[in-house]
């Protein structure tokens, strides 16, 4: 069937193709956001349908095969950034390159993913708790069970 994911020690899902990634996307896209589709504007069918669809097809499918390939060679908290940061650069390029108008809300948002960014990157790694071993019962457990939990009255 396929090669099962597994987690690496750092924190990363290794194993799946990244190709299924996008795939499951899409397909789980498809049925959520098709409510919000409006036939009635694409009345006008043309070669810029064939365009947009090769658009979408080759250069955004190529793209998210790319970005799941390199998340499998990424650990979770770099992921983490990418995914609050790609959000901020998209809106900041829409501003530079079309002029369009950010909000009051959007522009905080923009300084706050950048100031989560730096503390999920800057924040030094928990070091694991070491606890206390085992008491060593099991070795001695003839002892233990031929032993009387209480003093017996004689011994007293």
């Amino acid at each position: 069937m396929g090669v099962p994911p597994r987690v690496e020690q750092r924190g990363s899902v290794t194993g799946v193709r990244p190709h299924l990634v996008a795939l499951v996307q899409v397909l789980a896209g498809i049925p959520l956001l098709l409510p919000f589709a409006d036939f009635g504007a694409m009345a006008g069918t043309g070669a810029g349908w064939g365009w947009l669809a090769g658009l979408g097809v080759l250069h955004t499918g190529l793209m998210y095969v790319l970005v799941y390939a390199a998340y499998a060679k990424l650990p979770t908290s770099k992921i983490a950034v990418l995914a609050f940061v790609h959000p901020a650069v998209a809106m900041v390029v829409d501003w530079a390159v079309y002029g369009h108008h950010i909000g009051l809300v959007q522009a905080l948002g923009v300084p706050l993913t950048v100031m989560a960014s730096l503390g999920v990157t800057s924040a030094r790694p928990a070091r694991p708790r070491v606890s206390a071993p085992a008491p060593r019962t099991a070795a001695r457990a003839p002892e233990a069970a031929s032993r009387p939990a209480t003093p017996v009255a004689s011994e007293a």
